[in-house]
């Protein structure tokens, strides 16, 4: 089977360091469930700024759909749907917007989280950690909400809690700085490569594009040439092109953004 180098926005590439996780977890040894989520969530509020107004929840992967329906308005940031840093109301119900999709956002962390009531993380995304559950961090606790949560300790929900806390200890070590610098870099390369190559259109207005959410316009034989080649990326149908969603998270490497923008632009 060809190699294949995932760019989709979800589920995002796992980073690096997931299957050396996963391979050291034993659940005869490693059953601290309470310790592990609490290291987790001291991570996630240094690395996404949360505030500590926010109570810490989780909830299960399979109900993140009605999670979101209970919460009402949503507003997405770094939405793949548009390319944009903005974020973006992805549900219209009237009323003013109660929850923050930070999930495509890492590291590009910067919001107001004053704004909202809840804030959302699904790790399988710009996190690169593959979890059975997302994370909430909610201001104000809701009966029909907390019907949704996860209440258990199985073995799955150990060892996912087990692998998240220690992925985002290799964050923290690594630097958030460093993480923030190497996303604009990235970006940066993705940009400068659609603006310049003819096979490729960009989309958002410079202002207000995504440094994670990267999109631009092809034909379906540009597309068909990139898969070719190996990557893989979210492509939509868009008044007769393809508009295609190329993900920059910390799971992809400087290295790799820089050999994907030169074998695109020799096409």
């Amino acid at each position: 089977m060809k190699f294949k180098i995932n760019f989709k926005p979800y589920p995002g590439a796992p980073y690096f360091t997931v299957q050396e996780h996963q391979r050291s977890f034993n659940p005869k040894i490693h059953n601290k469930m309470d310790a592990y989520l609490k290291q987790a969530e001291k991570h996630l509020r240094s690395l996404f700024n949360i505030s500590p107004d926010f109570e810490f929840e989780l909830c299960e992967l399979s109900m993140k759909a009605d999670l979101m329906d209970q919460m009402g308005a949503v507003i997405v940031k770094d939405n793949p749907d548009t390319g944009t840093e903005i974020p973006f109301k992805s549900k219209l119900d009237g009323n003013p917007p109660r929850v923050l999709d930070l999930s495509y956002s890492f590291p590009q962390t910067h919001y107001d989280g004053i704004k909202y009531d809840y804030i959302l993380i699904d790790p399988n995304a710009s996190l690169g950690v593959p979890t059975g559950f997302v994370i909430v961090f909610s201001k104000y606790k809701s009966m029909k909400i907390n019907t949704l949560l996860i209440d258990q300790r199985n073995e799955d929900l150990v060892r996912d809690a087990f692998l998240l806390q220690n992925v985002l200890y290799d964050y923290v070590e690594k630097d958030f700085v460093l993480l923030f610098r190497e996303s604009n870099y990235k970006s940066a390369v993705l940009y400068h490569l659609i603006e310049i190559s003819p096979l490729l259109k960009p989309v958002a207005d410079k202002t207000i594009r995504s440094n994670t959410m990267i999109m631009a316009d092809c034909s379906y034989k540009t597309l068909e040439q990139i898969e070719m080649l190996g990557f893989e990326m979210e492509a939509l149908l868009y008044n007769e092109k393809v508009r295609i969603i190329i993900a920059n998270y910390p799971t992809h490497s400087k290295e790799l953004i820089e050999m994907f923008s030169d074998r695109i632009a020799a096409l």
